[in-house]
């Protein structure tokens, strides 16, 4: 038996039959690599993109942190005749306080007349810039002569929260609620306030953001409850009755 090998022959099928099929799995497999690619390139822009967004924002952060820096005001210089706490607030006693009176304890509620300036201690003869920011004292009128006066409206709050009592029920700064804790009766002092312990970057009108405060704080009373409502302080209505 032999074997004899021979040529195919010719399909007789239809040119079109036999390219229609293989254009569409061309073009199949050429939308597969091209889909391929698509998403090779889409990856590609996604991580540049991330790149370039991480790069962005590093250099914004990095933006950010050094204008914060820049904000931030250089510590006020020590003065001699004054003490430095550890926490930068500065202090001088003016007039001291009674002698048998301890300091204030936390929660206890405090009294205090208060002035504040900026650019310096004001006052008479205190620094001509400094300027009036904030006041115990307001302008009334004796009963019985009629003539103005100057009435000097005390602050409450509580020591080692800064609650302070009012209509808006605000906060006092941190260096009044730090200096009241070693302060008898009757003792005055005067502060000066480095932004961290005082408004920070806030802005108060004549109180720019990152200001030196320069302030003036008595006590006056403390251990007094907290105000009845619509009070600013207790004692307002008259009644006294707590340590002077």
């Amino acid at each position: 038996m032999s074997f004899a090998w021979h040529a195919p022959r010719r399909l007789s099928r239809s040119p079109l039959f036999v390219c229609l099929p293989a254009a569409l799995l061309g073009l199949v497999g050429v939308g597969f690599v091209s889909l391929g690619v698509a998403s090779f390139l889409a990856a590609e822009a996604r991580d540049c993109f991330a790149v370039a967004s991480t790069g962005r924002r590093v250099q914004l952060l990095g933006t950010a942190a050094a204008t914060a820096a820049a904000l931030v005001a250089a510590p006020p210089p020590a003065r001699a005749e004054f003490v430095k706490t550890d926490s930068g607030l500065q202090y001088e006693i003016v007039r001291e306080g009674k002698l048998d009176s301890t300091p204030p304890e936390f929660f206890d509620n405090v009294q205090v007349y208060y002035r504040g300036w900026i650019g310096g201690f004001g006052g008479k003869d205190g620094d001509p810039n400094a300027k009036l920011y904030t006041s115990c004292e307001r302008e009334g009128y004796d009963e019985q002569t009629g003539e103005k006066i100057i009435v000097r409206v005390p602050l409450q709050f509580e020591v080692g929260t800064q609650k302070r009592y009012s209509k808006a029920d605000r906060m006092v700064v941190r260096a009044w609620d730090e200096a009241v804790q070693t302060m008898k009766l009757g003792e005055k002092r005067r502060l000066i306030i480095p932004a961290s312990l005082g408004f920070g970057p806030m802005d108060f009108g004549l109180v720019t953001p990152n200001s030196t405060l320069y302030d003036e704080i008595t006590l006056i009373a403390k251990g007094m409850p907290a105000p009845k409502r619509g009070q600013k302080y207790w004692g307002q209505d008259g009644d006294l009755r707590y340590e002077r």
